[in-house]
């Protein structure tokens, strides 16, 4: 086929006068279809089999579920603890709410998604951080235009007791906008409460991992490995079934007259009893046996009752160390890998927590800035959500080498910092990303600490030079006088 052909069977004309400027060519596209954006039935995780897999309370997954933990937990620890700095007042009262990152890090990470509600606790006279779990989510109200949240419908059932009542249940309904928050009682209290919402931003905001940008909820971190988790379980549940089956040694008895030996060995009219179903015969009492001329007992050993379990227990978890992204080690075990691989899945490992960093930057952006217009709303004040914040780089590297990497870098600063081709400021914002030597979080608190240090060395090394300087006159004047 030449290009002509080819051109005409894509264009249908030969391709003739492709060149010119006369001639144009429209392509038709067959089988159209239409974007179908359905915002009322957005997959939830599995909640409660979730969260069983973490603690491994279900029966399904017992052999394989001590893997999540590991997953779940090295994310959340590596993930760290924001660093924020700027303005001193606003950092003061976030600093005063004392928030759990770690605890809400971890809900995202086994949930796919969690919604932090940050409200006035008027009887604590404190702003808190309430968690609001995806099970609870009954309904998103989205703009059909612009595609953005406008608010949500939360469901609660509640089973509760009193000093006078047992087992009350009420059913809470919640309907929060950027306008007002309505509450709804039904059951055991039956009220409606509503109140208006002065800010004119919904007062939730929405936490997700790994969700697709026309998706509302995430993905729990371990969903996509819970096929092999599932094998992994089956896999090492047949192959302890099988070694517990045919693990211990079995009797083999070649007899010619198996009437006889029986007889012989438990006893006249046995034979008959166990043919008729009258008894069974029980080895595990017997260390003697009497053997005719041509009997003979021995015993079968089945090393390899579990088939290829080692292999394919093998291939699996080496399945789900990839579909994890999680480095062998994280996992407490070294099946057989050396160092060097560990070191070479290091990249992927940082670009992951590095993407979950950034993917949870904006939310808690959005959380302080709401936590400020609340404190300043409470207590009419006019603070600024003048805040930056840094997270913690992964890191596997040892002393040893982190001491190598100073040493090289500094070496390598001072070359570039002499020839002009970075500035103070950046070798300052490049320290703090690497993120080996501790900084003050403010660039122009570090910098006055570092010219007060060089000041006092400065004056230091002068002083030495002074106290040289008379006593070499000294000894000069001495000489002379001699």
């Amino acid at each position: 086929m030449n290009i002509k052909d080819i051109l005409s069977n894509l264009f249908g004309n030969g391709g003739a006068g492709i060149s010119s400027t006369t001639r144009s060519f429209v392509l038709n596209v067959i089988g159209k279809t239409k974007s179908n954006d359905n915002y009322t039935d957005n997959i939830k995780g599995n909640r409660k089999l979730l969260r069983q897999m973490y603690h491994n309370v279900n029966k399904n997954y017992a052999l394989s579920a001590q893997l999540v933990k590991p997953v779940v937990n090295n994310n959340v620890n590596f993930i760290g603890i924001p660093t924020l700095f700027g303005n001193k007042k606003a950092l003061k009262v976030i600093e005063d709410i004392k928030i759990d990152y770690r605890k809400i890090h971890k809900s995202i990470e086994i949930d796919g998604a969690i919604f932090i509600w940050i409200q006035w606790n008027d009887k604590k006279q404190k702003i808190e951080l309430v968690q609001i779990p995806v099970s609870s989510i009954s309904e998103v109200f989205v703009n059909p235009e612009t595609k953005e949240i406008t608010g949500y419908r939360l469901e609660e059932h509640v089973t509760y007791s009193t000093p006078k009542q047992d087992n009350l249940q009420v059913d809470i309904t919640y309907i929060v906008t950027d306008s007002i928050v309505v509450k709804s009682f039904r059951g055991s209290i039956e009220k409606n409460v509503k109140y208006n919402n002065p800010f004119g931003v919904i007062p939730i905001i929405r936490f997700t991992n790994d969700a697709d940008p026309d998706e509302i909820f995430g993905y729990s971190e371990f969903e996509s490995i819970q096929p092999q988790l599932k094998f992994y379980h089956e896999l090492t549940y047949e192959a302890g079934s099988a070694q517990r089956r045919d693990g211990h040694p079995k009797m083999k008895v070649n007899t010619s007259n198996v009437k006889q030996w029986i007889n012989n060995n438990f006893g006249a009219g046995t034979f008959d009893d166990v043919v008729n179903g009258k008894t069974s015969l029980a080895m595990e009492d017997r260390d003697l046996f009497m053997n005719a001329g041509d009997d003979d007992v021995s015993y079968l050993y089945l090393n390899k009752t579990s088939g290829d379990y080692n292999q394919l227990a093998h291939k699996t978890f080496t399945n789900i160390v990839q579909g994890s992204e999680t480095p062998e080690i994280n996992f407490g075990a070294n099946m057989g890998t050396s160092l060097a691989s560990v070191k070479e899945f290091r990249p992927v490992w940082i670009k992951k927590i590095d993407s979950k960093q950034y993917e949870r930057t904006q939310s808690w952006l959005e959380v302080y800035t709401l936590v400020i217009d609340i404190y300043n709303f409470i207590h009419f004040r006019n603070i600024k959500m003048d805040i930056e914040m840094t997270w913690p780089r992964p890191n596997f590297a040892s002393v040893k080498e982190q001491s190598e990497i100073i040493k090289s870098f500094s070496g390598a600063i001072d070359i570039l910092l002499n020839n002009g081709s970075l500035t103070e400021k950046e070798v300052y914002d490049t320290l703090k990303k690497i993120d080996i030597v501790k900084l003050d979080p403010d660039y122009k608190r570090h910098k006055e600490l570092v010219d007060e240090q060089m000041a006092k060395k400065s004056n230091g090394d002068n002083q030495t030079t002074t106290n040289t300087g008379a006593n070499a006159t000294t000894k000069d004047n001495t000489k002379t006088g001699n």
